[in-house]
């Protein structure tokens, strides 16, 4: 009885050995995949779009903005790994609700503009984030709309207990019993272009905006505690609509939906204030 019993051993062994060594690094996860998924829904609130309507900034000016952003929650189906670590319990990615990220716009002439972002690493949640974006773009304005083109990229490091949170840990049939809280890195890492048109109102004050976008995704994920990785490129489409309102000459509110349609869909906020007022060309 006791080959028998080996060979048993052996034979639920090996699969977990397998299991283990799979590959998912760039080229190999495939894009059906609940970590490719994870991936693609997680990236919609993190793009780094204009989230303002079209408006022609005046020359030498600076803004200040700080932007808020809804993260949408993943479902537990949708959480659990299908393709690196099949069979494990439910990735902790639903550990934060909203986001903020503070942003600089500095202008020139003809309308041109150059962004800069940076999320600053303030753990909440076990949740600390280091993510720079810089962007340019350009608005013009016609008789009754505003166009603008634009163009951003985004990369710096997530970090969080998404393998093995506090209650896995303490969970006496999970895994993750008896290990520490895991500190898995994210690097969010995508860059894109995007166009939109705002329909000027009441003088400027209020203006609706639609647009559409493409982002390229090349986010890194490594687990640390074993140092897997898990890696994936991807190109998504994306729509977004909103509206930005001025309170005065220099206090601005935008408010934007903003969605990958395969995907996720997303709610953003942002307050700016424009130093020395706003002065660009208004419709009237």
């Amino acid at each position: 009885m006791r080959l028998p019993l080996l060979a048993l051993c052996a034979g639920l062994l090996v699969p977990a050995a397998v299991q283990a060594q799979v590959d998912c690094t760039e080229g190999q996860l495939p894009h059906n995949s609940n970590e490719a998924k994870i991936f693609k829904t997680l990236a919609v609130p993190l793009a780094y779009d204009a989230l303002r309507a079209p408006l022609p900034p005046r020359p030498g000016s600076v803004t200040v903005a700080v932007e808020f952003t809804h993260i949408p929650q993943i479902d537990s189906a949708d959480r659990v790994p299908s393709y690196c670590r099949p069979g494990k319990a439910a990735e902790n990615t639903n550990i934060r609700s909203w986001s903020f990220r503070p942003r600089l716009t500095l202008t020139g002439g003809q309308g041109f503009f150059l962004e800069l972002s940076y999320i600053p690493p303030i753990r909440v949640n076990g949740v600390k984030a280091s993510v720079f974006g810089v962007a340019a773009g350009r608005a013009v304005a016609g008789k009754k709309t505003t166009t603008q083109i634009r163009g951003y990229y985004q990369f710096g490091t997530i970090n969080g207990p998404v393998t093995c949170d506090k209650n896995a840990v303490n969970d006496p049939t999970s895994e993750c019993s008896g290990k520490p809280v895991s500190d898995d890195e994210y690097k969010p890492n995508q860059f894109g272009f995007d166009a939109s048109v705002g329909f000027p109102l009441m003088s400027g004050r209020f203006t609706p905006y639609a647009g559409l976008g493409v982002n390229f995704l090349r986010p890194r994920f490594t687990v640390s505690s074993t140092g897997q990785k898990v890696e994936m490129n991807d190109t998504r489409m994306a729509v977004m609509g909103g509206a930005s309102f001025f309170l005065t000459r220099s206090l601005q509110l935008s408010g934007e939906a903003y969605a990958d349609p395969a995907q996720a869909v997303t709610g953003k906020f942002m307050v700016s204030y424009a130093f020395g007022g706003y002065t660009g060309k208004r419709h009237r």
